[in-house]
């Protein structure tokens, strides 16, 4: 029986001449050089390889020695992917190291480190031999899906284990917010964890971070319940989180239905003695993480200004963020741009014009109107204000800076 055509060139495709197999089988025979340079490199990269010795030193040695056989023989010269029954070896791996506690983003580094050092030694080994390197080039393809497919089997099977060892799904929720909010957990790790939880972290979410600010009866047992009782009961389908974390209660809503679901929770919450910060809405967990940020900072800056209810939200107060309220460098500004009028004991009438002016958009009559006085009186003002403060609203640079001071000042 002939074979059939696509099948002869699918065999040509990968046909290795003499001289590419030549350097190929000799780089593989010396494949250990390869390995110590891997697993030295990992072990710097790491701490958590530092600490491996004995057996769990032994098993990442072989399965970089697997990782380099497959891609000299599988990839290079059968021109292919691993299939499922090859793949076990690593599978089995990424279980241990999910065991071991060794975080996924040093489990999947130490495959990302190896790929450039084989490509390396193999194309100083090639040399000048043009027609070799051009053979050898049409192989990247193939080792980057081989790589891509190692790497999601791997991944997959860590999540999968690390969660099996994990005592209950709450315990995986609280890991995932955890590795949310802490700014050197890589972002691929996150949306990892997201995945094996079954999370869908395309649907817009709001942070909102719960903190108590005055002692109430209860504990933070039954507030972290009771908000979770109260957000499950808007989104029946799950995808409300609520997690312990340092300081207080971070919530993960979702956008549509945010607005009706923490007005039910504040009304229970700041009776018990919480504030709650709200952040901006996003779709992925770089836009989450930022969103926390955000909830976090509204609690801070309200703490500053010591006024407003109980609920803080960033978007309200993005402005004081900008201008750093509450630093040095932002009180020095307001100097900068007020002079003597920024002082605690100069004359209100002075700044209180200003405030004036900058709710009106500096239109003179309808800032005298909410004053009380003449235009005429505003006028007067403002050129004691230019002679003997150097302040001059005529200039739209000044009118930014004067709002932006008093913004500061008035914190």
């Amino acid at each position: 029986m002939a074979t059939p055509l696509h099948a002869r060139r699918t065999r040509r495709s990968h046909a290795v001449s003499a001289e590419l197999r030549r350097l190929i089988e000799q780089a593989d025979r010396k494949r250990e050089r390869e390995v110590r340079e891997i697993v030295a490199l990992c072990r710097r990269r790491y701490p958590q390889y530092r600490a491996f010795s004995g057996a769990a030193l032994n098993g990442l040695r072989q399965n970089v020695r697997y990782l380099v056989a497959g891609f000299y023989r599988r990839n290079l010269l059968e021109g292919r992917s691993p299939t499922w029954k090859e793949l076990e070896p690593a599978v089995r791996t990424a279980q241990a190291r999910a065991a071991d506690g060794v975080p996924l983003s040093a489990m999947v580094g130490c495959y990302q480190l190896a790929l450039p050092i084989l490509w390396r030694h193999l194309v100083d080994k090639v040399g000048a031999n043009s027609a070799v390197r051009m053979e050898l080039l049409r192989r990247v393809p193939v080792t980057f899906a081989s790589m891509a497919r190692v790497m999601t089997v791997v991944t997959e099977a860590y999540v999968g284990e690390r969660y099996r060892l994990l005592r209950s799904r709450g315990e995986a929720l609280g890991e995932f917010v955890r590795l949310l909010i802490r700014e050197d957990a890589p972002l691929s790790v996150v949306d990892a964890h997201a995945r094996g939880l079954g999370l869908d972290l395309s649907v817009p979410r709001v942070a909102v971070l719960f903190r108590r600010v005055i002692r109430k009866n209860g504990d933070r047992a039954s507030d972290l319940g009771l908000v979770t009782r109260l957000l499950a009961a808007h989104a029946r389908d799950g995808s409300a989180i609520v997690e312990r974390v340092e300081g207080g209660m971070l919530a993960l809503v979702p956008q549509r239905l945010h607005e009706a679901a923490l007005t039910d929770v504040f009304g229970r919450v700041t009776a018990r003695g919480w504030h709650a910060g709200v952040g901006g809405a996003a779709d992925d967990a770089a836009g989450l993480r930022r969103s926390a940020r955000e909830a976090h900072r509204a609690l801070a800056i309200a703490d500053f200004r010591q006024r407003g209810g109980p609920v803080h939200r960033y978007d309200e107060l993005v402005l004081h963020d900008l201008v750093d309220v509450g630093s040095a460098r932002a009180q020095e500004f307001a100097r900068r741009v007020l002079g003597p009028l920024a002082r605690p004991r100069t004359r209100k009438i002075y700044p209180d014009t200003l405030r004036a002016l900058c709710a009106h958009g500096f239109r003179l009559k309808s800032a005298a109107a909410a004053l009380g006085v003449h235009p005429h009186t505003m006028s007067y003002r403002l050129g004691q204000m230019r002679r003997r403060f150097g302040i001059n609203v005529g200039d739209a640079q000044t009118r930014m800076r004067i709002e932006l001071a008093l913004l500061i000042l008035d914190a």
